[in-house]
Parts: C-alpha cells; sequence; structure tokens
C-alpha cells in the first residue's frame, strides 16, 4: 500500500489546524456558535501553505502558488496574492 501523503493531505491537515485553533480561542465554550465566530475572525493564521485570513463570509484570504514539478522536487513558479 502506497503511504505517499499529497498536496490534498496536507491541505486537510491545516483544516484541522484551523478548527483546533479556533476551539482554543473559545476557551472553554467549545459550543459550535462560539467555533464559528473564532474562524471567522482567523487572521494571519500560520497554515502549511502560508498565512492565511478567514474573512466574515467564511472565504479563506491567502496567497496561491503555482508550482512546477522538476527533477522530482516542486518548485514555486509565482505566488499569486
Amino acid at each position: 500500500m502506497d503511504q505517499t501523503g499529497t498536496s490534498f493531505t496536507l491541505a486537510g491537515a491545516e483544516g484541522m489546524m484551523i478548527m483546533l485553533n479556533a476551539a482554543k480561542r473559545c476557551a472553554g465554550n467549545e459550543t459550535p456558535e462560539c467555533i464559528n465566530t473564532m474562524l471567522h475572525s482567523t487572521s494571519n493564521f500560520q497554515g502549511i501553505f502560508g498565512k492565511l485570513t478567514i474573512n466574515k463570509e467564511g472565504k479563506a484570504e491567502r496567497a496561491i502558488y503555482i508550482s512546477q514539478i522538476k527533477n522530482g522536487y516542486m518548485h514555486v513558479v509565482v505566488k499569486v496574492y
């Protein structure tokens, strides 16, 4: 069985990091309402793919990387904001 991870694996891990961060900021009041409020107030969170902010509408704002695989290694070609 192949155990190789993908960028989707990293995205899932990053999503869990963001959720745990929101729950920790609720500090003893981990209700769905509090976690939702904290998610929507996430700002400059250092994730796996760089910093991101979640706006009041729930949309993530972050840089997008265009990468190229060359000689078996991934290289960033351009970073778009």
